[in-house]
């Protein structure tokens, strides 16, 4: 449970930080 837990956090900040490079290459 533990290692899941960990691992979806690291999927979210991962996924995170795609959206907000993303959003920044298309805003530009």
């Amino acid at each position: 449970v533990c290692d899941r837990f960990i691992n979806r956090r690291l999927t979210q900040k991962f996924y995170d930080r795609i959206l907000t490079i993303g959003l920044q290459g298309y805003a530009q």
